[in-house]
């Protein structure tokens, strides 16, 4: 019953993904524990960061909630500042089998936007909300900057004042690619609206990078991963293309290679 219902939901969430969150199984292997990354709502003290969410599913669900907890640390009434802990009625007492993981995501996300102050597990940070808005949200805002943004951080400095259109591709990738990972070992673009054009990046996402391939080794961690696409995409390596014609061109015509991959970029990474 229980892996019917989620691999419904999955479906689900594959024909139509949530617009403020990417989310999946952590690996093919295991279709009860999934991995969640959820944009900062905008106009929030936690907007331009990217948190992590681990939901593992119990052997009967949809009877019982699944446990849903930020892996990203996170400053607000409702979430465990040491454990990730999220406070809401839908995860314990008012849970049903009608609610799905999107459902419970959307209001997730919505108490970033409006904390939920009867119920709280944070309530020094609850106190500052209600007598302090000011200092609340700059608390929030460095809590974001300080967790949730690292990653693009870095890779924001890495590229530097390279072109727009590639910063732009970047950004898609760290999005993309953070949420979407089966394991630092198997990095690939999945996601139906986004698409690059790149000799060595396929039409499904896969990546040509030797150490994804051959070369990966444990002491590799997904930031490093990351910081090596970027370089790809500033340093195409045409010797060893996914996309033999995307390669030629790159090769024999630069100019139009540099043209198609704005255009590209244009269309499908700078929504």
């Amino acid at each position: 019953m229980a892996s019917k219902r989620i691999s419904k939901e999955l479906k689900g969430i594959r024909k139509d993904p949530p617009d403020f969150c990417r989310l999946g199984p952590e690996n093919d292997q295991d279709m009860f524990i999934w991995k969640a990354i959820m944009r900062g709502p905008p106009g929030s003290p936690y907007e331009g960061g990217k948190f992590e969410l681990s939901i593992h599913f119990p052997p009967n669900y949809p009877f019982n909630p699944p446990k849903v907890a930020f892996g990203t640390k996170i400053f607000h009434p409702n979430i465990g500042r040491n454990d990730g802990s999220i406070h809401i009625d839908i995860l314990k007492d008012n849970w049903t089998p009608a609610l799905t993981i999107p459902k419970v995501l959307q209001s997730i996300y919505s108490i970033l936007r409006d904390p939920l102050l009867d119920k709280t597990v944070e309530e020094n940070i609850a106190n500052m909300y209600k007598t302090d808005r000011s200092q609340y949200e700059k608390d929030a805002q460095n809590w974001t900057q300080m967790y949730a943004m690292v990653l693009l951080m870095k890779i924001t400095c890495f590229i530097g004042k390279q072109k727009s259109w590639i910063f732009k591709a970047v950004h898609m990738l760290v999005e993309c690619f953070t949420l979407t990972f089966i394991s630092l070992s198997n990095i690939h673009l999945n996601h139906p609206r986004k698409k690059i054009f790149h000799p060595n990046i396929d039409g499904n996402g896969s990546i040509g990078l030797d150490i994804l391939q051959d070369r990966w080794n444990p002491n590799l961690t997904i930031a490093k991963v990351l910081l090596k696409i970027c370089s790809l995409l500033k340093n195409p390596n045409p010797d060893v293309p996914l996309v033999p014609e995307i390669a030629c061109m790159y090769n024999t015509d630069r100019e139009k290679y540099v043209t198609t991959a704005q255009r590209w970029t244009e269309k499908y990474n700078m929504d």
